[in-house]
């Protein structure tokens, strides 16, 4: 089986699909996004600005977030590399809407195995390497 090329931050992507006005609503838009990673990997997206819903949780986080904050874990297996999402925003939200995705892989990239090469003999590796980046919508 060939090796996988690594996952580089550029690769990750949240793309905004479409938005439609809910009726009834009273100034909500619901965002639908699609977020896109090239492999199996661990993470969280943090999700801030004036978000009132989404489609990852049926209720938000009961913790301490400021208002319109919210954290979904993620994992995914070899081929769930798009995940459709929607998140429904109020009012002036353009440019307010964040949304932070960090990842950890868990392959060793060739920079983690130079290094590991360096080690004594007796260490023992836990290695992963850890992605963020950052959406604005």
């Amino acid at each position: 089986m060939p090796s996988l090329a690594p996952l580089r931050p550029q690769d990750m992507r949240i793309v905004a699909l479409r938005q439609e006005a809910l009726p009834a609503s009273q100034g909500l838009t619901r965002l639908h996004l699609e977020m896109g990673l090239p492999c199996q990997v661990w993470g969280a997206l943090n999700v801030t600005g004036p978000v009132s819903g989404w489609s990852l949780a049926e209720e938000p986080a009961e913790q301490g977030f400021p208002e319109g904050a919210r954290v979904a874990r993620i994992s995914g297996n070899e081929g769930m590399q798009q995940w459709p999402f929607w998140l429904d925003v109020q009012g002036d939200w353009k440019g307010k809407v964040r949304l932070e995705l960090a990842v950890m892989l868990h392959k060793q990239t060739p920079e983690i195995v130079d290094f590991l090469a360096q080690l004594p003999d007796w260490t023992t590796s836990v290695g992963f390497t850890v992605y963020q980046k950052v959406f604005t919508f």
